[in-house]
């Protein structure tokens, strides 16, 4: 749509995936948007750098077939094809120090591949059999966000009769690979959300999506021209120091950059900025006698409980091909640091990169393995050694730089990441993570992966669908063009979920009994016989007690439904 110079004016604070999706969906319906990203260039966490000529990712980024709006902004605003510009990933591995050898979490849903997935060797078949169980069980459930609903991952599965240590740990490092948190501190109902609309799928489809080539050239870079095709002003270098939304509706942003701090106005505002920035932001004013964002939501200095933490990336390009590596993410399992790696090399050379030698990208989810104040060059060669000791097949050198190496360290980067920060999932931060609309503010919006969204978890959907719905704020209150769609993908229903666990029950009972059975040849005495058989009879209540809930669960789900279609029969009744 064309833009109209009365058309309702939008200041969009916040560069990142969820400020752009916010700007597109505004300004290709003619409302008149300005950008403004504090650093040198838009993305956020799905930004790159550029380093010696080459564009290395902030993080490396796998994609679920579950992000609706994701692949919405991808496949139609910006033409890329799914299996042109993406590789399809149906596992992740995970690689032992005492064997070298990787083994694979395979499609974990995928009804066709339990089998693969229960003798994977991953952990035992029962606890293998208890971890898949868990989920389904995990993602039946219903939270209501009161103090006795506000679970770890960790604390929910102390509450299960059927769940085992292993089954527990395995969970532990699946969360820990993919949300770079521990499950024990790791909220029970985001990690619910997350099964429910990424992993339990009603159809075949690749566990996950990686991207070919850098995140900046491929997807940011589109994005931010395709703004500016529709009209749209985009400015880097440019920090908010403080905003007001005055009483008359004018919203004004205090900007710092090169050129000194100005004030700009404008009808609408949307705040994508990370927590401790919309801590600062929202309670300081644009200028002297103005109102701040807290003074009209108080609630808004909760933010400051929010946790986010960054991601130490090496990034290794060998002076050689490296043998025998998985194309899939990668696990080190055992390793204090919390290690991951991923082969980028058939990813960049699809994207046309032609450079000789293996392109590694290593994280360490846990940066606090390491101390405080250490040089970042002796972090990548710990990093670096300690990928060694799983991955004997290349030399390291003594130091960082040293050229007896394998490592081509004047193509290789690290980064610390502190400036790009993750947010985390913890614990009671559903009652803190902000909301995107307030009565209060009409006219100022908030967006970001840590905003509350119907599927209530962060990740990269949770980001642009915050946005979307920001952008449709704006649009409900003064309508241009077409209403702003908000994608939803195909997620099993309750009743589904819920008949799934049922069927399920018997069979997890049995495999916590093989679980717990093995405890018997190692201590055949009579106590520890008597402690089992007691033990296995509390499984067996608990269970029991389960089913029933379970059971009238699933009997109120099918009347709630049964009403809700009545309701829905009357309204269209002529």
């Amino acid at each position: 749509m064309q833009r109209t110079e009365n058309a309702p004016s939008v200041v969009v604070v916040g560069g990142g995936i969820a400020g752009l999706s916010a700007a597109l969906r505004l300004a290709e319906r003619g409302y008149r948007v300005a950008v403004y990203e504090s650093s040198e260039r838009c993305g956020g966490n799905l930004s790159s750098t550029m380093v010696s000529g080459r564009e290395f990712d902030v993080y490396p980024h796998m994609f679920s077939p579950g992000y609706a709006n994701f692949w919405g902004l991808v496949e139609h605003d910006l033409g890329l094809a799914r299996r042109r510009h993406f590789a399809a990933r149906t596992s992740v591995k995970f690689l032992y120090l005492d064997t070298h050898g990787y083994k694979a979490l395979t499609n974990a849903s995928s009804p066709k591949l339990a089998m693969q997935n229960l003798f994977s060797g991953v952990e035992p078949p029962p606890d293998m059999y208890l971890f898949g169980y868990g989920w389904i069980d995990l993602a039946s459930r219903e939270f209501s966000n009161t103090l006795l609903d506000r679970f770890s991952v960790n604390g929910f599965l102390s509450t299960r009769p059927y769940a085992t240590l292993a089954s527990a740990e395995l969970n532990d490092r699946y969360i820990m690979q993919v949300w770079s948190a521990y499950s024990d501190q790791t909220s029970a109902s985001a990690y619910r959300d997350y099964l429910r609309y990424n992993v339990l799928k009603r159809q075949e489809t690749p566990m996950l999506w990686l991207l070919q080539g850098p995140l900046q050239s491929t997807l940011i870079a589109p994005l931010v021209e395709r703004l500016r095709s529709f009209g749209a002003t985009v400015e880097n270098n440019q920090r908010a120091l403080g905003i007001s939304a005055a009483d008359d509706g004018e919203v004004s942003v205090r900007l710092s950059g090169p050129s000194g701090e100005r004030l700009v106005t404008s009808d609408y505002a949307v705040l994508a900025v990370p927590p401790d920035a919309l801590t600062v932001l929202a309670a300081t004013a644009a200028a002297e006698g103005r109102p701040t964002l807290v003074s009209a939501v108080p609630e808004l200095t909760e933010t400051a409980r929010l946790r986010a933490e960054p991601i130490p990336v090496t990034y290794l390009r060998f002076k050689r091909n490296l043998a025998d590596l998985p194309v899939e993410n990668v696990g080190l399992e055992g390793t204090r640091e919390d290690l991951t790696f991923l082969d980028l090399t058939p990813l960049w050379r699809a994207a046309g990169d032609q450079e000789d030698g293996t392109l590694l990208a290593l994280a360490s989810s846990n940066f606090r393995a390491y101390p405080a104040g250490q040089p970042d060059g002796d972090t990548a060669f710990e990093m670096v050694l300690r990928l060694h000791e799983y991955l004997p097949q290349f030399e390291t050198g003594a130091y960082w730089g040293d050229p007896q190496s394998d490592i081509d360290w004047q193509r290789s980067f690290y980064t610390s990441n502190d400036d790009h920060k993750l947010f985390i999932d913890s614990v009671g931060s559903e009652a803190w993570r902000p909301e995107g609309h307030y009565a209060a503010l009409p006219r100022v919006l908030l967006a970001g992966d840590f905003v509350q969204t119907a599927d209530d978890m962060s990740t990269v959907e949770g980001a642009i669908r915050s946005g979307v719905r920001a952008a449709a704020a704006v649009w409900q209150a003064e309508p241009l063009g077409s209403a702003v769609p908000l994608l939803e993908p195909e997620v099993p229903t309750q009743q589904e979920l819920l008949m799934a666990k049922l069927a399920g029950m018997p069979a997890a009972y049995c495999a916590k009994w093989l679980a717990e059975a093995g405890s018997l040849r190692e201590d055949p005495s009579a106590g520890h016989a008597l402690k089992f058989a007691a033990g296995m009879a509390s499984v067996a209540f608990g269970m029991a007690a389960d089913w029933m809930e379970t059971s009238a669960a699933l009997v109120d789900s099918g009347a709630a439904r049964r009403r809700a279609g009545r309701a829905s029969r009357m309204h269209n009744y002529p």
